[in-house]
Order: C-alpha cells, then structure tokens, then sequence
C-alpha cells in the first residue's frame, strides 16, 4: 500500500512538468509571418553527402542561367539570399546592323574631315550664312572669292559680300565697293560704291580710306 501511495504521488509531481512538454510541442512558428525570427538566425545546414554537394551546386548553376531565382552567400547575415540579376536578352539582328552602320558613317565622316578640312568648314560656314549671321557671309564670300575650299567663283563672292554688308559688316561693304571698281556692276548701281566705302571708313577699315581717295576723289566711278 505504501508503495502504490509513492507511485502515485510521483505521478501527480511529474503532471505538471508533462503539460508544460505539451505546450511547448504545440507551439509552431509561422516562418512566413514572421520575417525577423529567431529562427531566422539557425544557418542553413549544408549537405555532407559529395554527390549531394554537386547536385546542389548543378541546381544552382541551372537557375542562375535562367535567371530566375536566388542563391545563398555565406558571407551575408543571417544566410542572407541574394537575388541575381537577370540576363539582358541580345538585341535583334536589324539592332546590330544599325549599329554598324552608324559606326561606319561617323568613321567615314572622320576621314572626310581630316582629308578635306577645308570643304568642311566651308560647308559649315555656308549653313550659318543662310541662317543670317553675316561674319559667316563675309567668310563665305571670301571663300568664293579666293577658291578656299571651293571653286572660284566671283559672282558668288559678290553675292554673300552684298547679304553681310546689307547687315552692317564693314569689312564686306568694302569688299563690295571694290569688287564694284574692278568691274563687279551686278550688286551696287553707280554711286553706291562711295557710301559703302565712307561706312566702311566709319566702321575701322583704312583701306576703304586709301581707296576713296584714289578712285573716288579723281574723278573715278564711284
């Protein structure tokens, strides 16, 4: 009877230590909800087995051609996982040919500079005469009028000479009045010649000076 009477006092000390075994059993963590667990601080076991090892090293080889998924970096945190970038996809044939083309145009034009330098800037400068500047005017006719990077070509030289002098320029209103006496007479009517040279006076040419004085005061065209 006393032995039953221990037994059972046993019994009824343990029950409390078996309920509090049972609650902790029936406790689960949701890895899901909870992002910054303890759990999240367990590493990730590693196979043992080589050809597990290898297997494991193939998948992560095969997905990280795909691009699609991440891998595990020791190194990190926590077995941080690092999302791998996706592979950019290759650009289409017509892309590529494009390319090549621009590539061979702007080498092209490099060549063209360096061989013609002259034909360029005057192309460059004949753009800003037509949009009005009239230093480029008074360059283009200059151009014209010494064969620079084109042919010679005097009408052509009177021409721009007439657009950068009908803006003021002093130099072209010279140029103008001197083509005229030498035999020019298809931009200025008689008499013009005097008042472009006397402007060019004003505007700081001394040679428009000398050559008033010659032609204009002994009783030349002007």
């Amino acid at each position: 009877m006393a032995i039953s009477n221990s037994r059972l006092l046993q019994t009824d000390q343990a029950q409390p230590l078996l309920t509090q075994a049972r609650k902790r059993r029936s406790k689960k963590v949701n890895f899901d909800d909870s992002f910054a667990s303890d759990s999240d601080n367990i590493p990730e076991e590693k196979p043992t087995n080589p050809i597990a090892r290898k297997l494991n090293r193939l998948r992560q080889r095969r997905l990280v051609s795909r691009g699609l998924s991440f891998s595990h970096c020791d190194a990190a945190p926590y077995g941080g996982k690092i999302y791998l970038a996706r592979r950019k996809k290759s650009d289409p044939w017509y892309v590529t040919v494009l390319e090549v083309m621009a590539l061979a145009m702007v080498i092209g034009f490099a060549i063209y500079a360096y061989c013609y330098l002259e034909n360029v800037i005057f192309h460059v400068e004949r753009f800003y005469a037509h949009i009005g500047h009239s230093h480029s005017q008074h360059q283009v006719g200059q151009r014209f009028l010494h064969g620079s990077g084109t042919k010679q070509n005097h009408s052509k030289a009177a021409e721009y000479f007439k657009m950068a002098a009908d803006q003021g320029h002093p130099h072209a209103k010279y140029n103008l009045a001197v083509g005229h006496l030498k035999g020019h007479h298809e931009m200025l009517e008689p008499g013009e010649p005097r008042a472009i040279l006397e402007d060019a006076i004003m505007g700081g040419i001394p040679e428009a000076k000398k050559v008033l004085e010659k032609f204009c005061n002994r009783g030349g065209k002007c």
